[in-house]
């Protein structure tokens, strides 16, 4: 959405009044009140909000979550502005169970809470489903008549499909919108036996946190460093990744050199030697499998700044406490926050090889830009004779706005594949964002919001569907490779399916949609990238064919 800040906006403060403002859709600019007397700007580096320079700012873009009966805080960037709470009617939706996640074929109850309707008057909410694809698979309309509120009425959403749905509840008086409010809401099948046993050492990873119905398997987990009386007095463990699942440890470095110039102050020999033993005890004490990786430093080409060969000298310090404390398990660095080639040919120049197990790098880019930094870091890796050095990916996400919450979703699918195909070990998706079991919105923390897969209310964006959906189609499948026959404008990536079959993710390289003639095989089933599976219909002469759009679309022969 579009703000112009050329004067005082009037209408802040979440009343809403009569704009269609709709929060999510990203791509399509709307104007937007704006209550400047009562804004605040969140300065991330100072980790608090401050009052902006109003007069140097000409535009301004942001996201706007909804309405809402709390205080709003609207992100985009790292950047927030807070809206003062709704002193008018609302109308929220809640969910009856633990959190906004149900099962196809099953009716999700919700509660409809409608407050402050002024003494007297008729207010009429509608409330409405809609799928990923935007159609409407639900509507109803509530009248509310009397006191002030609030009122509560029981909703039963049928949801016989999977996918991702939002549902809107808008509140009119005398026949105008006067207020808004939306929630996510995933539908995932359970996990089946044989993918929950596939998880274990799959590809699929995210952080911070996770939930069971993804079907990932590995969590990044900052090590950090606890002051030395908590270690004496035995109040310290390490960090444990959720139950069922496996860790990267990700060794965030000793605080005596956590600094903005981080190799600027490297401490005394009696610092690191401490730091050394304490990196030995963490994971001498996680030594049962939870950790089977341990990442370096994080972002070195972006936030530290210092000779290479002391940045391979501290990936010796820790990989030689790490291996001590727990042989089994693997190091691996030097992390940059890019597939940034030429920053790995340093690295390795400087012997930096000799202590990493695993290469591990960030992937911030578009799938194109992706898949050749991926296929250049193999061959640098193989002209150096490492090519049996793993390849982790401990950082990959798109954020919103910059990407709309469909092309996030998709964008997340098409990373996997290629990942997949070009062999990655692990790929650590950022990030998951809230707890789905307990809906509401979260504290205000501007840090990542543009990158999470579920909302600041703690309900899914389209992409937490879509994780789950990728789980459940490709959790134990092996990438054959590319599939050979499409038309240029269409990629598809070939799996082998547990059990036998063929499995093939397909899609257009470009907006729009064409019909695309599949390679031979025995297609059978055409599903979406929401989980909505559709038998595929051949032709008289026995040819099978498909609309590939942006959005990815499994094919299965089995």
């Amino acid at each position: 959405v579009a703000a112009p800040l050329s004067g005082r906006a009037k209408g802040g403060g979440g009343g809403g009044g009569a704009m269609k403002v709709r929060p999510y859709l990203g791509g399509v600019w709307q104007p937007v009140p704006v209550d400047l007397d009562n804004a605040r700007w969140f300065c991330k580096a100072e980790r608090r909000w401050v009052r902006p320079n109003w007069k140097s700012i000409s535009r301004l873009r942001l996201e706007v979550p909804a309405h809402s009966q709390y205080a709003v805080d609207i992100r985009f960037a790292n950047i927030g502005l807070r809206q003062t709470a709704s002193n008018g009617p609302t109308a929220l939706i809640q969910a009856r169970k633990a959190g906004f996640l149900t099962v196809p074929g099953a009716e999700f109850p919700v509660q409809l809470v409608v407050d402050r309707i002024p003494e007297g008057q008729e207010a009429d909410v509608k409330v409405e489903v809609r799928d990923f694809f935007g159609r409407s698979v639900f509507a109803r309309t509530e009248t509310f008549t009397g006191k002030s509120g609030p009122f509560e009425k029981e909703i039963a959403l049928p949801m016989a499909r999977p996918g991702f749905y939002e549902i809107a509840a808008e509140l009119s008086t005398n026949g105008k919108p006067v207020f808004r409010s939306y929630r996510g809401l995933a539908c995932l099948p359970p996990l089946t036996a044989a993918q929950h046993a596939a998880r274990e050492g799959s590809i699929f990873g995210i952080w911070p946190g996770t939930e069971d119905v993804l079907g990932a398997c590995y969590v990044r987990k900052g090590l950090g460093v606890p002051e030395k009386a908590e270690i004496d007095a035995g109040r310290w463990t390490p960090p444990s990744p959720p139950p069922g699942h496996l860790g990267i440890c990700w060794v965030t470095g000793p605080r005596h050199i956590w600094k903005k110039n981080y190799f600027d102050t490297p401490g005394t020999p009696e610092q690191w030697n401490d730091y050394a033993k304490f990196l030995e005890m963490a994971a001498r004490m996680a030594a049962d499998g939870r950790f089977p990786y341990y990442e370096v430093i994080n972002e070195p080409n972006a936030h530290y700044w210092g000779p290479m060969e002391k940045l391979v000298d501290y990936h010796r310090v820790v990989y030689e406490a790490v291996k001590r404390g727990d042989p089994k398990a693997k190091v691996g660095g030097p992390s940059p926050y890019n597939i940034d080639v030429n920053y790995i040919e340093k690295f390795l120049a400087a012997g930096g090889a000799k202590w990493v197990d695993a290469i591990i790098v960030h992937g911030y880019h578009d799938e194109e830009d992706f898949e050749k930094r991926l296929r250049a870091l193999k061959a640098i890796l193989l002209r150096r004779g490492l090519a049996d050095k793993e390849i982790l990916i401990t950082e990959i996400g798109r954020s919103i706005p910059n990407s709309t919450p469909e092309q996030q979703a998709y964008g997340l699918v098409r990373s996997y594949v290629i990942a997949m195909t070009e062999g990655v070990r692990v790929m650590i998706w950022h990030s998951c964002g809230g707890v789905i079991d307990r809906p509401g919105d979260r504290p205000v923390d501007n840090r990542d919001a543009d990158f999470n897969i579920m909302r600041p209310d703690n309900t899914p964006n389209p992409a937490f569907v879509a994780y789950g959906i990728m789980t459940r189609m490709l959790l134990g499948a092996t990438a054959i490779g590319e599939a050979r026959g499409l038309p240029e404008s269409c990629r598809g990536f070939e799996f082998s399916q547990p059990g036998g079959g063929r499995l093939l993710v397909l899609w257009r390289k470009a907006m729009g949609a064409e019909t695309v003639k599949l390679p031979e095989g025995d297609w059978k089933t055409l599903t979406d990238i929401m989980g909505v599976a559709r038998p595929i219909k051949r032709a008289a002469d026995g040819t099978a064919s498909v609309e590939a759009s942006e959005n990815p679309v499994y094919i299965s022969a089995k």
